[in-house]
């Protein structure tokens, strides 16, 4: 492939321009959140992977589809030790009431819209 033209530029959960060969996984989030719906909980997933293959990215799309789905979506990043623990604590907690003020908002508005 002529480097030039390969879209691949890595980056800290930059969206590349093309979004290529995650197909399966994003179909695989898709149908966990339908069965989820059903009640039909699944085991969930596990992103691995080595830095700058694009997990981030792909965890950034995922969000979006739950989202869109009506789930409450929330990001935290942990760190091995101690500082990490507190930090991951603080950090869910913030994000926990942003993302309840905004699904809550959100639900609000929607029932004044619907009858």
């Amino acid at each position: 492939m002529d480097l030039e033209l390969n879209p691949f530029k890595p980056g800290s959960g930059l969206r590349p321009p093309a979004l290529e060969g995650r197909g399966k996984q994003i179909a695989a989030f898709d149908l966990l959140v339908a069965r989820s719906a059903r009640r039909n909980y699944d085991r969930g997933m596990v992103l691995s992977g080595l830095r700058g293959v694009g997990k981030t990215t792909v965890l950034n799309t995922l969000a979006e589809h739950a989202d869109r789905q009506g789930w409450l979506t929330i990001g935290i990043e942990a760190r091995p030790n101690a500082a990490g623990t507190a930090a991951v604590r603080a950090k869910l907690g913030q994000e926990l009431t942003v993302g309840l003020r905004r699904y809550s908002r959100k639900h609000k508005i929607q029932k004044l819209i619907d009858p």
